[in-house]
């Protein structure tokens, strides 16, 4: 299949982590939404003869990825469900994370890190939800999907 040549459906981008440094990869199950993030904090380097400019270097980058959804710890082969997630939280596990869509041609992102927050909310008569944060330690890498 062709990379996608349209607006991807944000159905179609989902999370997955590896415990095995990336020769496996397991889904995130019941996630209801994703976000990549990635920024750069600039050295600010003025000086006197800026003419009153500021002039900024490239820093240090940073990366992360939060995803959501609805908590069910039913055990399903090959997905992560929120126990899953918070067991590998909780050990404080360097894991793989990936991020994107599953067709052939489209961009992923991946990277290692640590799962930096973990969260469950659960209202009167509302779904029990779960938001967990993960954190970059190493180059975020991008490649096609193949």
């Amino acid at each position: 299949m062709a990379a996608t040549g349209t607006a991807i459906n944000g159905t179609a981008i989902i999370v997955q982590i590896s415990e095995d440094s990336g020769s496996t990869f397991d889904t995130v199950g019941k996630a209801t939404s994703a976000s990549l993030s990635w920024s750069m904090s600039p050295r600010d380097v003025s000086t006197k003869d800026s003419a009153g400019r500021k002039e900024i270097l490239s820093g240090q980058s940073e990366w992360s990825v939060s995803f959501d959804g609805f908590v069910s710890y039913a055990t399903v082969s090959d997905v992560d469900m929120p126990n899953d997630i918070f067991t590998l939280a909780d050990a404080k596990t360097t894991v793989k994370i990936r991020y994107g869509s599953l067709n052939t041609g489209d961009f992923n992102y991946q990277g290692d890190g640590y799962f930096s927050s973990y969260n469950q909310e659960a209202g009167v008569e509302d779904n029990n939800t779960f938001s967990v944060e993960f954190s970059g330690t190493s180059t975020l890498t991008q490649a096609a999907q193949a």
